[in-house]
């Protein structure tokens, strides 16, 4: 599934770049993903026994107009060959493309309580300057976490959280070690 992905989301990179239309297809592409990842529309695009005729009608109601017609025939092509599952997945690796292409990455930074200004900026240059791009930061709060954060970026994960720190000093003491 992970090479198909790959195929779809290259082939709508490549005609984009071949249209110069690259930052609007990412943002038609961000809509499509915005929609169909409530879960009534993914249900209903994932369930076998629902005609591909009724998943292209629901596809066509909801984006006939609002996308382009490359997207559009992305998302047709998935169903008729019964390949809903690789719609979303091939959005997202679609989205990483032409963030890379353009020089930026997009990082999730979940943290235990809000973030001050000058915190968000002191880690966007941070991560800059470690990724060599520029980085547009996504802020979350989840109290959860007691303390500390975690940041995705392009793949990765860094976590600072008070869990992963404790965590890490109790496998430390285990093997008999003081770091």
């Amino acid at each position: 599934m992970a090479e198909l992905k790959y195929r779809y989301a290259s082939a709508l990179f490549k005609l984009a770049m071949e249209k110069g239309t690259l930052e609007e297809q990412m943002q038609q592409a961000a809509f499509v993903v915005d929609v169909l990842e409530t879960d009534k529309c993914e249900d209903f695009l994932l369930h076998p026994h629902i005609p591909n005729s009724a998943k292209c009608e629901l596809l066509s109601s909801l984006f006939a107009g609002k996308i382009s017609e490359d997207l559009m025939g992305f998302l047709y092509l998935a169903v008729n060959k019964s390949r809903e599952a690789i719609i979303l997945p091939a959005l997202a690796s679609f989205m990483d493309m032409v963030e890379k292409h353009s020089g930026k990455a997009a990082a999730c930074v979940v943290s235990a309580a809000p973030l001050g200004e000058e915190q968000v900026l002191a880690l966007g240059r941070l991560l800059t300057r470690k990724l060599g791009r520029e980085v547009e930061i996504q802020i979350q709060v989840d109290p959860a976490l007691i303390g500390g954060f975690y940041v995705h970026v392009e793949g990765r994960l860094i976590d600072q959280t008070v869990r992963a720190r404790l965590t890490n000093m109790k496998e430390s003491l285990k093997r008999g070690g003081t770091e």
